[in-house]
């Protein structure tokens, strides 16, 4: 399952209907942004969304007013677990061992594998149905140097993702390889020009653009096997990294899905 963020504040009239729940207005999501769910609670008349951070330890609790369902369908691990005073929450099935958060919080080694092993089966599930891109579905910003940084920080996310993850997070008629180098050079032309970039991140840019620009005249450098094992990828990927770095962003690679 996967839904896409309207809205990033829970306003004063949904805090007062969802209750005690509600512990920041700001809950640290992005307008926009499609997020994987990992479980739905239904608590005293409210619904409300497992999302798992960008670091990837640790899951927070989103309403689903703040967001719109862009696929569906439901992971097949998920179960049905009864809480108190008739709150039910479907997620995978050791998230129901008893006290599995606060033992997660703990450090408890065993409750860490139960918690990755769960989180990488959900991961597991590729979406039946078919995520609008962000092109697909977000008006011309191209004006606004802020939209521009983003959608720099998800290219590069993209291409510094491990090869598995980045040819899963679009549909498979997509030619990933030439699709990530274009959604690159764009991005990276469009935030150079806007000056929106540190010098030093403008060096990495430049040099990611410079090999790709290399590679254009060997058609073997562009199939997807090679994009999976060849050494100028995978260079190509620590440079994405590294730039990524000095903007300050995560590297996430099943958070690819519905925003590249």
């Amino acid at each position: 399952m996967h839904v896409l963020c309207l809205k990033d504040t829970i306003s004063s009239a949904l805090r007062e209907r969802l209750g005690a729940l509600v512990v920041d207005e700001s809950p640290g999501v992005e307008i926009d942004r499609v997020y994987r769910v990992y479980g739905i609670e239904f608590v005293d008349g409210g619904v409300w969304l497992d999302i798992l951070d960008d670091g990837g330890s640790h899951l927070f609790i989103v309403p689903m007013d703040l967001f719109e369902i862009v696929d569906p369908e439901l992971s097949p691990s998920w179960v049905a677990i009864p809480g108190n005073r008739g709150s039910l929450w479907i997620a995978p099935p050791s998230f129901g061992l008893d006290a599995f958060m606060d033992r997660l919080s703990d450090g408890e080694p065993a409750i860490e594998d139960d918690f990755v092993a769960a989180i990488r089966r959900v991961e597991m599930d590729r979406p039946r149905t078919r995520i609008p891109r962000p092109h697909e579905r977000s008006r011309n910003r191209h004006g606004d140097p802020v939209w521009s940084s983003k959608r720099l920080v998800w290219s590069l996310r993209w291409l510094a993702a491990a090869p598995d993850a980045a040819l899963r997070a679009v549909p498979p008629d997509i030619d990933v390889p030439s699709e990530i180098a274009k959604d690159v050079h764009h991005w990276a032309d469009i935030t150079l020009g806007q000056d929106a970039v540190e010098p030093e991140v403008g060096e990495r840019l430049q040099s990611i653009l410079a090999v790709f620009d290399e590679m254009t005249v060997d058609p073997l450098e562009w199939t997807t096997d090679e994009f999976a094992e060849g050494s100028r990828w995978g260079e190509q990927r620590a440079r994405a990294s590294e730039a990524l770095r000095l903007l300050g962003a995560d590297l996430i690679d099943d958070g690819l899905i519905g925003n590249v």
